[in-house]
């Protein structure tokens, strides 16, 4: 079945809609497929998704093994097949499945709706066809997505990514260094110290941010802000997407509202900001509750852990943009808790901010810690928050 649909359109209709069938729309030689289940999203993929984009995606979740995913991909197997294969030969479990198969598809719908943005004006001619199946394939309906909560999701990304234009304009765009003595300069706004900038450059040997993004297990959208001041300043050059990439569309920007004398002006709609994940590490209930209070719900979610030995299992659930933490606690002090997890790949890029009542942290201990800045107490909640905005 075939339909006219505007672009703009495509979004609200289909969270309206309690449509089963597989969804295809075709737009610059790129095709997508929504597969919906009574109006759920069971999954979402777009044609220049490949088994590479698979591994990325199991990395970031710790799966290292991909030698299956090679051998599946030479026989040609599109990527829900992969991922059906893998959890068929107990490779993945059915909640790692579930996970990776929310990540494809907000990467997919990402794209789609930024296609929307380029084209609203334009017509869509996109067609249902009938669910397709694996043999004896079971379809969870817990693990089905709402679509509603995912373009909003989708939708508050893309303000954020509008704010990096035209310095960025699609992670797919390649960042390099042509001169690695411009990265002893000085940057405002730069965040990375120079070991870690360095470590980055020597990385990105022709990866797109994207790619980046899943060696250094960080957000990408994170990662383009934090690169972002660096490419502005000229330390960081960033090359256009490699072919087929390039087919993609670009993050659109906002098309200016030309108003008529006549009518009055109306209020300029603000973006929704990001809201950042921040964990706090203190074995004092009285410093955990004073931080909270600092900390506008708002703006920030707020995982408080007063064990510290108990903080591992935490971090890794919360996925923090950035961790506080005391220095001196009972079992394991702050310093060598840092220094753990400077050691894992999943937070060697998240700033760590220690904190403690010793005015007189040297600054050389603060470097080997790998922790990124310090707060003595006690603190006021203007600093703690102009520190929070100087990472986040």
């Amino acid at each position: 079945m075939n339909t006219t649909l505007k672009p703009i359109n495509l979004f609200e209709d289909l969270s309206l809609s309690s449509t089963t069938g597989q969804l295809e729309i075709r737009k610059n030689a790129v095709s997508w497929q929504l597969s919906l289940l009574d109006g759920k999203l069971e999954f979402a993929t777009h044609s220049l998704q490949s088994g590479n984009t698979l591994k990325y995606y199991l990395r970031s979740i710790g799966y290292e093994n991909t030698v299956r995913i090679d051998f599946l991909t030479e026989n040609k197997t599109n990527i829900k097949q992969l991922i059906y294969f893998l959890e068929k030969d107990n490779f993945i479990n059915a909640k790692q499945k579930a996970i990776i198969q929310k990540k494809i598809t907000e990467d997919a719908l990402e794209s789609l709706f930024w296609l929307s943005k380029h084209h609203n004006e334009s017509v869509l001619n996109p067609e249902i066809k009938p669910l397709q199946w694996q043999k004896n394939e079971v379809i969870n309906s817990e693990y089905l997505l709402e679509i509603k909560p995912l373009i909003k999701k989708i939708e508050q990304r893309w303000h954020l990514w509008q704010k990096l234009s035209p310095t960025i304009i699609s992670p797919h765009q390649r960042p390099t260094c042509a001169n690695t003595s411009l990265l002893e300069k000085s940057v405002p706004s730069g965040t990375f110290s120079l070991g870690v900038l360095k470590q980055l450059v020597k990385l990105m040997h022709g990866l797109s941010l994207r790619e980046l993004a899943f060696f250094v297990k960080q957000d990408e959208l994170k990662l383009a802000q934090l690169l972002s001041t660096y490419i502005k300043h000229g330390i960081l050059q960033l090359h256009p997407p490699k072919s087929p990439l390039d087919l993609l569309p670009q993050i659109p920007q906002p098309i200016p509202q030309k108003l008529s004398p006549n009518l009055p002006t109306t209020k300029k709609l603000v973006p929704v900001e990001q809201k950042y994940t921040i964990v706090c590490i203190d074995d004092s209930p009285a410093m955990l509750e004073i931080i909270s209070s600092y900390l506008d719900a708002d703006k920030y979610n707020l995982t408080t852990i007063p064990d510290p030995m108990k903080s591992l299992s935490s971090l890794f659930k919360s996925n923090p943009d950035l961790i506080i933490m005391d220095v001196s606690m009972p079992g394991i002090n702050g310093n060598r808790l840092c220094q753990i997890l400077k050691s894992s790949p999943i937070f060697k890029f998240v700033p760590i901010i220690l904190i403690s009542g010793e005015t007189n942290i040297k600054k050389d201990i603060l470097e080997s810690t790998g922790a990124r800045d310090f707060l003595p107490k006690p603190f006021n909640k203007e600093t703690l928050i102009n520190l929070i905005h100087k990472y986040c």
